[in-house]
């Protein structure tokens, strides 16, 4: 087999393979010589002894009825002649019934040898000769011929008969000595087979102590050590002691492999129990930290609800603050238009007093006052300047205010209150400014008829108009600058409403994922109190082993 193992059902069958062969050949030739044995018997038996029995009742008839042919000679009584007659006729019955017998049963059948049927040949003749030449005797004798024709008729048959007998009594010897050299065959061959039979039972004997102890050898080789041991050692290792030293002989043996078995079963068992140990710390470290993480998501969750409600009343703020800023816009524009129409107004002064230059000479007094009213229009339009820085301060602060945002967020409706003041306290100045024009017509008016006389100050009220124009455009300009500022204040604060929408939106989504995190964490929590608990029981497990 090579290197190669041989399995236990193939030792076996080898091993009880070759006695069950030297068996089969045993019964074999048994069987065999049992064959030749019962056909020699047969043929002794059934075959032989039956020929020679037929032949000695040939012989028994041939020989009875030559002595009552000698008595039906001898005979002085018709009645003895009749009498012998009937046992010659019987006697030729028995003879007849033993050939039929023997025709039937072995000639008919092929069952007769060339010598065999040479002598029943020869034995059917003279027995065709003799059987006439006695019912010739019987007929004569029955007639009453005379003594010498009888006597002629013995003489005939009477070397018939002995060669009849002679001829019998060879088929006799013939057969006994067929028989007697089939004994000896028998003999012969009973003595062979004995002789064999001896020479495979210590053959038999001899491979069966080889087999025997190859076998043991190599059951020795595979298991290692006795059955009942290596059966007690899987028990205490079923049982769970790891800790029995097992003593084994080959190192391919099954008690081999059990002792590597239970030195790896023990590694695997350790290593188990200190992984076991090592789970249990980390899943109660982690289900510790998971408890926190847990913990810090739902706080996590109540933050951002709770920042998620001041942003939503920032924003509110913001959505008043931007309503407010978008007033302030619209103030602004207005007062563009009411500066404008007031540069045009003076502009249109300013043509008609240059018209009326003659008649202002007379007007002295009146362009003075309307100096006076133009140095009103001056502090009226450093008002408005003051205004408009306060107004571009209030706005800054309000973009810084906004931008912020959380708590501070009441702030920006103090500085966009002002701005509405602001705008109010611009509005009231321009009107202040209307009023002043209109003072400065009206002195026109009246100066009139003294143009005359005050036309240096009629020029220097030229002057001042055209100083006026100057203000006006440059409060223009500032009224036009705060008009900018609005609308950047609005824009800005349309911005900073879409962006606390949108701070909103994720904020919750931030509040969903913290949600979300908080219900994985509490998944992530139960599956870890699953895995240490699974934990726990596989170092209850291990606990059974004896290490």
């Amino acid at each position: 087999m090579g290197g190669q193992k041989l399995s236990v059902n193939l030792i076996l069958i080898l091993s009880f393979g070759i006695l069950l062969f030297f068996l089969c050949i045993v019964v074999a030739l048994s069987l065999y010589r049992a064959s030749n044995v019962a056909n020699i018997l047969y043929q002794i038996n059934d075959v032989n002894l039956v020929k020679q029995r037929y032949a000695i009742n040939w012989r028994g008839s041939v020989h009875d009825r030559s002595i009552d042919v000698r008595d039906v000679a001898l005979a002085k009584e018709l009645s003895q002649v009749n009498q012998l007659e009937g046992d010659i006729k019987r006697l030729k019955d028995i003879y007849m019934e033993a050939e039929g017998k023997m025709n039937s049963n072995f000639k008919s059948a092929n069952l007769l040898t060339s010598q065999e049927s040479a002598i029943i040949k020869e034995i059917q003749q003279i027995k065709e000769q003799a059987n006439p030449l006695i019912e010739e005797l019987i007929r004569n004798k029955k007639a009453g011929a005379s003594e010498d024709d009888v006597n002629n008729l013995v003489r005939k048959l009477a070397p018939l008969f002995t060669a009849w007998l002679s001829k019998i009594n060879v088929l006799i010897d013939l057969e006994e000595s067929l028989s007697d050299t089939l004994t000896d065959n028998l003999r012969e061959s009973v003595e062979s087979f004995s002789f064999l039979l001896l020479f495979l039972l210590f053959a038999s004997l001899v491979i069966g102590i080889s087999v025997i102890f190859i076998v043991i050898s190599k059951f020795s080789k595979l298991l290692g050590g006795e059955p009942h041991i290596t059966s007690q050692i899987v028990s205490e290792i079923a049982s769970g002691n790891l800790s029995h030293k097992i003593n084994y002989k080959h190192k391919t043996s099954m008690l081999a492999s059990v002792a590597d078995m239970q030195n790896k079963l023990h590694d695997m068992i350790r290593s188990i129990m200190n992984l076991s140990n090592d789970i249990t710390e980390s899943t109660d470290k982690v289900l510790s930290n998971s408890n926190q993480a847990q913990s810090a998501s739902n706080e996590q969750n109540k933050l951002t609800q709770s920042i998620a409600n001041r942003v939503y009343a920032i924003n509110e703020s913001i959505k008043q603050i931007s309503l407010s800023a978008q007033l302030s816009e619209e103030n602004a524009t207005k007062s563009v238009d009411l500066s404008m129409q007031g540069t045009e107004a003076i502009q249109a002064t300013e043509r008609e007093i240059i018209k009326v230059t003659d008649l202002i000479n007379t007007s002295s007094h009146n362009i003075k006052a309307l100096q006076q009213q133009s140095i009103a229009i001056s502090n009226s339009a450093n008002l408005i300047a003051e205004i408009t820085d306060q107004t571009n301060l209030l706005a800054l602060n309000a973009a810084i205010e906004a931008a912020r945002a959380g708590e501070h967020g009441r702030g920006f409706a103090v500085v966009a209150d002002e701005v509405r003041k602001l705008a109010e306290r611009t509005a009231h100045s321009t009107n202040e400014i209307f009023q002043i024009i209109r003072l400065i017509q009206s002195g026109i008016t009246e100066s009139v008829d003294s143009i005359e006389i005050i036309i240096p100050q009629i020029e220097k009220g030229q002057k001042f108009i055209a100083d006026s124009v100057s203000i006006l455009n440059e409060i223009q300009s500032q009224a036009r600058d705060s008009l900018t500022k609005a609308q950047e204040v609005n824009t800005s604060s349309k911005h900073q409403e879409d962006a606390m929408q949108e701070i909103t939106t994720s904020l919750q989504n931030i509040s969903d994922l913290s949600e979300h995190t908080s219900q994985a964490l509490n998944s992530t929590t139960q599956t870890i109190e699953s895995l240490s608990s699974i934990s726990r029981t596989l170092k209850q497990h291990t606990k059974h082993f004896k290490l």
